[in-house]
């Protein structure tokens, strides 16, 4: 239903008696470089959590990103990969830099 103006929406909170602070809070980026966000898989079973940054997925890696929700990455250098899947689609971006 359409709401009418000067009149109070469905989706607003009650009035409060006193008013009080509210904030939002979000959660840093996840890194891509961080191999604790990375969980490792052979023949599609998962098989634990990377333990550090040497092991993030690389040239000859394929890197999945499961996409249930909003969620973000960091990624703040270059990255090279076989294949990239994000929400179960294969990435067909390709971009060259020429210098």
């Amino acid at each position: 239903p359409n709401t009418a103006i000067g009149q109070k929406a469905n989706w607003q909170c009650d009035k409060r008696a006193t008013p009080q602070d509210a904030s939002f809070i979000t959660k840093p980026a996840a890194s891509f470089f961080n191999g604790s966000n990375w969980m490792a898989s052979v023949e599609g079973k998962e098989t634990g959590f990377f333990l550090n940054a040497l092991q993030v997925p690389s040239a000859e890696d394929t890197a999945v990103i499961q996409a249930s929700g909003s969620n973000r990455m960091l990624i703040d250098d270059f990255i090279e990969l076989d294949a990239f899947y994000f929400s179960n689609e294969v990435s067909e971006l390709n971009l060259h830099v020429a210098t």
